[in-house]
């Protein structure tokens, strides 16, 4: 139950967490499962994926992606549309921030 709210905010929703195996991204998982979410964590590397995985319990799954590569975002959204039917958006979270490449402006 969170301590703030009094209610598990999150049960009943599905949360995709791009690059969720280490730093924010899984301390994020963390707090989501800890609300009640099923998190979906996505990483480059198998082997921290299934650790983040294990560490996290029965409400996380995940699939390799990179998300810096757009084939790849495609093949995941793909792969979580395939067995998912919703999604609760969290806007612009941390692991977002980490992965969004940023280009100049053109004048």
């Amino acid at each position: 139950m969170n301590r703030f709210t009094g209610m598990n905010r999150f049960t009943g929703k599905t949360v995709l967490i791009t690059g969720g195996t280490s730093g924010m991204g899984l301390a994020t998982a963390h707090r989501l499962v800890a609300e009640g979410a099923h998190v979906v964590v996505t990483g480059r590397s198998r082997a921290r994926l299934d650790a983040a995985v294990g560490e996290l319990g029965p409400s996380a799954s995940g699939v390799v992606a990179d998300a810096a590569e757009l084939g790849a975002v495609d093949a995941l959204m793909e792969t979580v549309r395939a067995g998912l039917t919703e999604f609760t958006r969290i806007p612009r979270g941390a692991s977002a921030a980490a992965t969004r490449r940023c280009t100049p402006p053109t004048r």
